[in-house]
């Protein structure tokens, strides 16, 4: 009798457990339910200098064998572009990103193929200018906008950036930043923002 008991509570729990999510209930007598809340501040401190004046990046006929900063990261990184290069253009990022950008690809060859068609239309065309530079913890950011020569109008371009790190000795293009506010948020007029994590 007493495991039938302790079955049939089993069994009990284990429902409960099941319909957590479609419909959350106590299993045993509670209060009535009173909306809470609790904020968390987190503080992002970064150094932010601009270009002055903004710096059109040159390109290079080669990937470098040595990249001693983050701007001449990004300089190899758009001569690829230029050169329609994924090979090298893809050596321009750390590891970790290299193997993310593969695994989101599928496979090495349709990375490659989806990358030519994206760049192809724009090889040799861009204007890159670097407008700032900002440092996070072990991170260099460069800000930077894009143009090219038939562009008309004196609209202000967005900005764009690119996080950077070191990497086995040389500055890396990274994605460790992907989702970090001061790379989402850096051209943004505000210093202050509130996020509902979980509603």
């Amino acid at each position: 009798m007493r495991a039938m008991t302790v079955i049939r509570q089993l069994a009990v729990l284990t429902l409960a457990m099941v319909s957590l999510g479609a419909h959350a209930q106590s299993l045993y007598p509670t209060s009535n339910p009173q909306s809470k809340e609790f904020t968390f501040t987190g503080r992002y401190h970064y150094i932010e200098r601009d270009y002055a004046p903004a710096v059109v990046i040159p390109r290079v006929s080669e990937a470098p064998k040595e990249v001693k900063s983050a701007e001449e990261a990004l300089i190899s990184q758009f001569s690829a572009v230029d050169a329609l290069d994924y090979d090298w253009w893809l050596s321009t990022f750390d590891e970790p990103a290299q193997k993310q950008m593969l695994s989101a690809a599928g496979n090495a060859e349709a990375g490659k193929k989806d990358w030519k068609q994206e760049w192809q239309p724009k090889a040799g065309k861009l204007n890159v200018k670097l407008t700032r530079w900002m440092i996070s913890g072990p991170y260099v950011i460069v800000a930077y906008t894009l143009s090219t020569a038939d562009q008309k109008g004196t609209g202000t371009l967005p900005e764009y950036a690119t996080a950077f790190k070191l990497w086995d000795g040389n500055w890396r293009a990274t994605l460790d930043l992907q989702g970090d506010p001061v790379l989402l948020h850096f051209a943004d007029t505000k210093s202050r923002f509130e996020r509902v994590v979980r509603p």
